[in-house]
């Protein structure tokens, strides 16, 4: 365990330095980025999608929209959260895009935009993708435990918002 902590360390490292430099022009470290994150960026777009070209097209979409804007990103260290916050919202517009999506098994996304994205993602990838607690917690490399809370706390959010609505 140890060793996995101290590789995840220097891998944050180093996103943090990529990160500073492409704040100054340095394309071939956004390339250094890209291929760092790219891989979990995909799978993350592929779970939500659950169709390999379109999670292709939404990795596109997130690293255009990523290199664009990086100098929004106040913190080089919350680049990887960063990212998956444009993937999740490029996911999402692309399934509500999409004509074969059934548009009913979508919360109200004006509700679901407003609890904390945290907690979003994860009532979003199991109610409406229907990945299990284990299968988020890979995906967002956090325990069954923590997304048990989250998906806890995200459902008393969207009922308390539904109670202010009904008064």
């Amino acid at each position: 365990m140890l060793k996995k902590v101290s590789k995840l360390h220097k891998n944050r490292q180093l996103i943090r330095a990529l990160v500073m430099r492409v704040w100054n022009d340095d394309r071939t470290s956004f390339a250094q980025l890209y291929s760092l994150t790219c891989d979990d960026v995909y799978n993350y777009c592929r779970h939500i999608l659950k169709n390999d070209e379109r999670a292709k097209e939404a990795v596109i979409k997130t690293y255009t929209y990523a290199l664009s804007n990086i100098l929004s990103l106040t913190d080089p260290l919350l680049f990887e959260a960063w990212l998956r916050r444009i993937a999740f919202q490029t996911c999402f517009d692309m399934l509500l895009y999409f004509s074969d999506e059934n548009m009913y098994v979508f919360s109200n996304p004006a509700e679901l935009e407003a609890i904390p994205f945290f907690e979003r993602q994860i009532l979003f990838m199991y109610d409406n993708r229907e990945l299990s607690e284990l299968e988020i917690a890979r995906l967002l490399d956090i325990t069954p435990r923590k997304v048990s809370a989250h998906l806890n706390s995200a459902r008393e959010h969207m009922l308390q918002l539904k109670t202010i609505k009904g008064l």
